[in-house]
């Protein structure tokens, strides 16, 4: 496996005639269909359209196209290789550092280099958060998809973004997020099970006010200056799994949603120790799905004199470990996230080789509950 294929053809138009016979296998083009024309594939490409013709004459030249006079490029004949992923690109929405430092998305990373590298496949990362240019770019990189046989799209929240690279007809999956833009496999962690495992546990620990932080996505995919936070389908899965467990277990009167829109963790941290100093019927646990803001609110408690899990039990029902905070180990649904990454390849190899067509829209991974120090009976007064 290489990060990068370097074709053997190194030049403008070595890169193209191999990105046309790509895309004649992985767009589903059949004998006798017309191709795009010369302008729209010099567009997509970049390249000069006296560039795309001479490409299409080495074609015309290999029988892979016809050429007619007046009407366009027709294909002749498939290409060699259908069925396989030579290349595919991973695209993540911030910089190649985030990808790699941030723990659960490293596992994922990690899962999709395993497959590439079982199955002989290049990987290309593609991210929006370079060096030198703070700025997110808020479209598709419009040529990515004429370089690679396959798209796992990371951590996109973006719906409009998902759906104009549905557009490209080329195999995709979404990683570790859900959409209803466009048809498209998305593979995310179970969190209505994550959710059921946390509260139950607190349930059993004796626990009745439970309360749930309702944290929302940022969306970095948009123009320049804005900050969008999102209510995403994954969002509003957990929330509603919180809210559906409390009632399964009678504690639909002791529901308390935290609201949180931004990425200030006084905003967290501040009303929850109001109510807690301020109100008889006060939370004793809080369910933070997010771990990281789970471990924010253990440090912010402990730091304004409130101990955990002494005066209040905190649980985070998604991580990919123990995460620490402070001295705390926090209590967490534990994900195979490097599974996540290898079935991602598999979905996205199903889909090149046209066998998916029976396979769910949405694959979810399931989750085990880590007890950690962070969640202990409540106190009796």
């Amino acid at each position: 496996m290489r990060f990068i294929r370097h074709p053997s053809d190194n030049t403008p138009r070595g890169h193209t005639r191999d990105a046309i016979k790509r895309m004649i296998l992985t767009r589903g083009y059949r004998v006798g269909q017309k191709l795009p024309t010369y302008r729209d594939l010099a567009a997509h490409f970049g390249i000069a359209v006296r560039t795309v013709e001479r490409v299409m004459r080495q074609l015309a030249e290999e029988g892979i196209v016809q050429l007619l006079h007046g009407k366009g490029a027709f294909v002749k004949k498939l290409p060699p290789g259908r069925g396989q992923l030579a290349e595919v690109g991973l695209v993540y929405p911030a910089s190649r550092m985030l990808l790699v430092q941030t723990d659960y998305l490293n596992q994922i990373l990690t899962g999709v280099i395993v497959q590439c590298e079982l199955a002989h496949t290049d990987l290309q990362i593609v991210a929006f958060r370079e060096a030198g240019r703070p700025e997110p770019v808020p479209v598709p990189p419009r040529d990515i998809a004429l370089k690679v046989d396959g798209v796992l799209l990371l951590g996109v929240l973006n719906d409009r973004y998902i759906a104009e690279f549905a557009r490209e007809a080329i195999p995709l999956v979404l990683v570790d997020a859900q959409t209803q833009a466009a048809p498209i496999p998305c593979i995310c962690v179970d969190n209505t099970q994550a959710v059921d495992q946390v509260v139950d546990h607190l349930y059993q620990l004796g626990h009745r006010r439970i309360a749930y932080v309702d944290a929302r996505s940022q969306d970095p995919l948009v123009h320049a200056g804005r900050v969008e936070w999102v209510d995403s389908g994954d969002t509003r899965e957990r929330r509603e799994a919180y809210l559906a467990a409390m009632a399964r277990l009678g504690l639909a009167g002791q529901q308390r949603i935290y609201r949180l829109a931004d990425d200030n963790p006084t905003a967290l941290v501040e009303p929850v120790i109001s109510s807690l100093r301020r109100e008889r019927s006060a939370p004793t646990a809080i369910l933070v799905y997010d771990a990281p803001w789970g471990a924010q609110l253990c440090e912010g408690l402990s730091a304004a004199g409130l101990r955990v899990p002494q005066e209040i039990s905190i649980a985070g029902a998604v991580g990919a470990g123990f995460h620490r905070a402070g001295a705390h180990s926090l209590t967490c649904g534990v994900v195979d996230f490097r599974a996540m990454g290898e079935q991602a390849m598999q979905i996205l190899q199903a889909q090149a080789t046209g066998g998916s067509a029976a396979e769910p829209m949405v694959h979810r991974l399931a989750s085990t509950l880590a007890v950690g120090t962070t969640t202990a009976a409540p106190q009796t007064s």
